[in-house]
């Protein structure tokens, strides 16, 4: 026999129902074992992609070159476009004391911010890549870890920013470190 619900008891499953769907908990962070060659369809980069992720790739003339590589809530997103660069440029004078990707990192903080509600991050540290100098910062926002990095080329900006829940990040921030080491100039054809 049926049993009727009450109004209450609907809501209370609703709740229950909404708390595990949002848990983050749907699906689990592979830590690659491996990496493969990922070219920039634009050949503006290329990196080292964790083996097993997905990978999503876009970019178009006049539009930036991008590339995420996603495993459960993991993700790194990498885009490189002539904005930073043109900003970068302009901030270039005869007495500047920091170079460009300085300021252009910073600007990178205030949109992470906006999409990361709670965002805080550390004091950024100079990186060197086979693309080029950079800048690079460890954050935090709740529930989620991650790296933010940015360099310049001549013609582009290049930023990163690798996020996983804090559960994963011990286990997953050397994969997001490896990423961010292995930037270069993509290969011209």
């Amino acid at each position: 026999m049926l049993q009727s619900w009450t109004r209450a008891q609907m809501l209370a499953l609703g709740f229950v129902a909404a708390a595990v769907g949002s848990c983050g908990c749907a699906a689990s962070v592979v830590v690659p074992a491996s990496y493969s060659n990922f070219q920039a369809k634009d050949r503006t980069f290329q990196c080292e992609q964790p083996a097993g992720w997905e990978v999503i790739s876009g970019g178009a003339p006049g539009a930036p070159s991008r590339a995420t590589f996603k495993s459960g809530a993991a993700k790194i997103e990498i885009v490189a476009d002539i904005m930073g660069s043109l900003f970068g440029g302009v901030s270039r004078g005869n007495d500047d004391v920091e170079p460009p990707v300085v300021a252009v990192h910073q600007l990178g903080k205030s949109k992470a911010a906006e999409e990361l509600p709670g965002y805080e991050e550390d004091a950024p540290q100079v990186i060197q890549v086979a693309l080029g100098e950079g800048r690079q910062s460890e954050f935090k926002a709740p529930g989620v870890r991650g790296y933010r990095a940015t360099v310049l080329t001549n013609d582009r900006s290049v930023s990163v920013l690798a996020r996983a829940p804090e559960a994963n990040w011990a286990a997953i921030k050397p994969a997001f470190q490896h990423v961010i080491d292995s930037l270069a100039p993509g290969s011209r054809l």
